[in-house]
């Protein structure tokens, strides 16, 4: 038993174990000291200390027991190395519960736990936990377990996994935020998950389970949870000890850069100088000893100079501070101005790494309003915050947990203060509040934000639990001697990186006051600024006024005149009117009984006709006397009916000549624009299909200014492309563009003509019937068609006008008539 190395052991393995081993337990053993000696009273940071030393335990006196060749020391190095393992599960559950916040609600529980760990680790010394060690695989020794050990298993696969589990959940419930709570718990899980999915194949050795190159090598996960963690730390900020990573990693390079300088000096002696001197080896070493040490402390002094420029900042005098302040704060100016010039001077002389301003104006009186910031700060929505009523910037309202708490505490506000409020803070309720103060600093990147208090206004007595009553009300409720909260100056990090102590605050206090003075003066400005510019365009309207009632003056004698004009032509216009009925009736009740009557003269003429031939042929039979009385009846009966005839073609154009004078018509043939006839019968169409709730296309007309006039008659005229327009919108009902396109241009054929395209979108005419669509009584409408349309267009202008017109089509895409007409000739006139 004494001496078990006659086993045959894999040295190249045994060394990965212990390269495995050496690495987690070095990481895990300095990253536990430095959480620990960053904030002590920190119950998270106290706690993941414990709990990664635990790790580093287990793991590095397990090295002395796999590599011990004795029986009893590898035994009790087994035992010493598994009081680290006892606590892992249980400092981890503790640890997530803090995380997660949940410690106080399950602190039964962790009491319990702890209990547990105790009880093993008093197990542990005996053979209950620990039955024996022996060889295993590439190890010397390694652990034989009894029946304490089969539970501790079991506790600590429960442990690991109710832990893993809560952090999954944080996880995905925090999925949709961008907080850094969100990547802590993202990182956190996945770093414990494959932490303990590689340590615990440390389990399957104890029973001798064996997965080649996983059980080998499943320890470097454990090596990357320790990574990940330090990751964290310094990524996500974690635990908040960056600042101590920080200081050592530059105190390291600088002890580096200036043992760097000692060494050069001393072999830039010996070498040099010693050489050209011949100076003895002695000699030489003590010149460069000299030398260095005259160099160290200048080198020193240089560099801590420069950190303190560049890295760590040198301490702020106070004094010195509010001097400047009250320079920079005495000038008058506008409000955005101020804010910005308060907060460059806190980037350069306060040296704080950014800063912005939330201050209070009357355009926007729900809340406070981003008026200067450093850097730009674009969007925060989503965080308590919303876009000002002007539609731009952003305002934090009244009803922000933040805005309530500084009313009621009057004073400054520290980011770890309100950790640690978080921290304590029992009921879900007010936690959520501090939880969305906290997300605002985070948002920001502020470390502190400190009230700029002033003036009287709002009550102080609105406390933190009781939101709703600081509203935009909290004006007219303010009550006498009760200063107003002007604003609020949100502080990031300090380029030294030390944390804001009491002093510093009270110094920002005193500043935030001041500038509440600065911020009410600045306003104050901004009023009077304003009230000028109203004055101004106050003025300007009043003389614009002025000018305006001149011309109103002047334009009511104009128009005075017109209605003058225009009654004359009111009273004209209803004789016409009166006259175009009384026609019309006239025409109506003339026209309706001379068409019958017209009708019978012409049969009676025809009847008379054949009474002439019927004589002919029986006048031979009759008496010679008869015959010429009958002959003489017949003509007086030829020579009454042709005056008949001829009263009624008289009467018949007499009306006619009325009408057509009444209608101001004439069928004389004049120089026509076609832009202002297609315009007119745009209207009427417009007119015309209004009871038919049709779409009114896009009319669109192509007719240069110069476009020559054509000889016509402009009602004539109208009517085609009123006919043209009516059929184009029935063909359009069913596209999805509706588009009418008029195109006017001379005839290059013909240069005594223009020709007129008339396209539109419709559904298309069909081949077969292109050639019928100007047969008169031809249509596709059905009963609502009458046939008349295209045939009235086709006879007035190849008839009436002399001109022409023709059709092509295409289905789904349209239909173009083409017109031809002459242009007007004043030398014919």
């Amino acid at each position: 038993m004494e001496n078990l190395s006659l086993y045959a052991i894999n040295s190249s393995e045994l060394l990965n174990y212990v390269v495995a081993y050496i690495s987690l337990g070095s990481v895990l053993f300095f990253l536990a000291i430095f959480v620990f000696a960053k904030n002590p009273q920190n119950s998270l940071n106290r706690i993941f200390s414990i709990y990664s030393f635990a790790i580093a335990w287990w793991s590095l006196f397990t090295i002395l027991m796999i590599t011990s060749n004795k029986h009893s020391i590898a035994y009790f190095w087994d035992q010493i190395c598994l009081v680290g393992a006892i606590f892992i599960p249980t400092t981890f559950f503790h640890f997530v519960q803090i995380f997660l916040r949940l410690q106080v609600k399950n602190k039964w529980f962790i009491r319990f736990f702890y209990l547990c760990s105790i009880f093993f680790l008093f197990t542990n010394f005996t053979t209950y936990f620990v039955y024996d060690v022996k060889p295993q695989f590439a190890f010397s020794f390694y652990t034989i377990p009894g029946w304490a050990y089969h539970v501790f298993v079991s506790y600590f696969s429960l442990l690991s996994t109710i832990g893993t589990i809560q952090l999954f959940i944080a996880k995905q419930k925090s999925k949709a935020d961008r907080t850094t709570f969100a990547y802590q718990a993202k990182w956190l899980f996945y770093s414990s998950l494959l932490g303990y999915i590689g340590g615990g194949t440390n389990f399957m050795v104890v029973y001798g389970v064996e997965i080649p190159l996983v059980t080998q090598y499943a320890n470097y996960a454990v090596l990357a949870y320790g990574l990940s963690m330090a990751y964290i730390i310094l990524r996500y900020r974690f635990l908040d000890i960056e600042i101590i990573i920080k200081r050592t990693l530059v105190f390291t390079g600088l002890f580096g850069v200036l043992l760097s300088v000692v060494v050069g000096v001393t072999a830039l002696t010996q070498s040099f100088i010693g050489k050209y001197l011949h100076m003895g080896d002695m000699s030489v070493r003590v010149l460069s000893i000299v030398v260095a040490m005259l160099l160290f402390d200048p080198v020193r002094k240089w560099l801590v100079n420069l950190t303190d420029k560049y890295l760590f900042q040198k301490k702020v005098d106070y004094r010195q501070l509010l001097k400047e302040a009250s320079e920079y704060l005495a000038h008058v100016d506008s409000l955005k101005r101020q804010t910005m010039r308060i907060v460059s001077f806190m980037i350069k002389k306060a040296r704080i790494k950014n800063a912005s301003i939330f201050v209070y104006t009357r355009r926007d009186p729900s809340g406070l309003v981003l008026e200067a910031s450093r850097p730009a700060i674009r969007e925060l929505c989503g965080l308590g915050f919303s876009q000002a009523g002007s539609g731009k910037g952003i305002k934090i309202p009244f009803t922000h947990p933040l805005i309530v708490y500084l009313y009621q505490k009057r004073g400054p506000i520290e980011k770890t203060h309100l950790n640690e409020m978080r921290e304590k803070e029992l009921f879900t309720q007010f936690q959520e509040e501090l939880n969305e103060i906290h997300d605002l600093f985070v948002k920001l990147k502020a470390e502190a934000a400190v009230p700029c208090f002033g003036g009287e206004a709002h009550r102080q007595n609105s406390p933190l639990r009781q939101q709703s009553e600081m509203s935009e009300q909290v004006h007219a409720k303010a009550g006498k001697g009760v200063s107003h909260l002007r604003g609020i100056l949100f502080l990031g990090s300090q380029k030294s990186d030390e944390p804001y102590t009491d002093e510093d605050l009270d110094v920002f206090s005193t500043l935030a006051q001041e500038s509440s003075i600065a911020f009410e003066n600045a306003r104050l400005y901004d009023e009077a600024i304003q009230k000028q510019r109203e004055l101004e365009q106050m003025n300007s309207e009043l003389e614009n006024a002025q000018s305006q009632l001149i011309r109103a003056l002047e334009e009511a004698d104009l128009t005075n005149l017109r209605i003058k004009q225009m009654q004359g032509e009111l009273v004209e216009t209803k004789k016409r009117a009166l006259l175009s009925g009384l026609s019309a009736a006239v025409g109506h009740e003339i026209r309706n009984p001379l068409t019958p009557l017209m009708t019978h003269v012409v049969f009676c003429q025809r009847a008379l006709a054949d009474g002439f031939k019927l004589y002919e042929e029986v006048a031979p039979k009759i008496e010679r006397d008869q015959q010429e009385k009958f002959s003489e009846m017949l003509k007086e009966f030829k020579k009454r009916f042709d005056k008949t005839q001829g009263g009624l073609d008289r009467i018949k154009g007499v009306v006619g000549t009325l009408i057509d004078l009444v209608r101001a018509r004439t069928d004389n043939k004049q120089a026509v624009q076609l832009k202002l006839v297609i315009a007119a019968a745009w209207e009427e169409v417009r007119f015309q299909t209004y009871s038919e709730t049709l779409v009114i296309p896009k009319l669109t007309v192509d007719i240069p200014g110069e476009f020559p006039f054509v000889e016509g008659i402009t009602q004539d005229l109208q009517g085609v492309f009123v006919n043209l327009m009516i059929n184009s919108l029935h063909a359009m009902e069913k596209s999805v563009n509706k588009d009418i396109t008029i195109r006017g241009m001379i005839d290059s054929k013909y240069p005594a003509m223009v020709m007129i395209e008339f396209q539109d979108s419709g559904f298309g005419i069909p081949e077969e019937n292109l050639s019928k669509v100007f047969d008169h009584g031809f249509t596709t409408k059905g009963e609502k068609g009458t046939g008349i349309g295209l045939f009235y267009c086709k006879d007035n202008i190849e008839r009436v006008h002399q001109g022409s017109i023709a059709v092509r089509s295409e289905m789904s895409v349209g239909t173009t008539f083409t017109i031809r007409l002459p242009i007007f000739n004043p030398a014919k006139k």
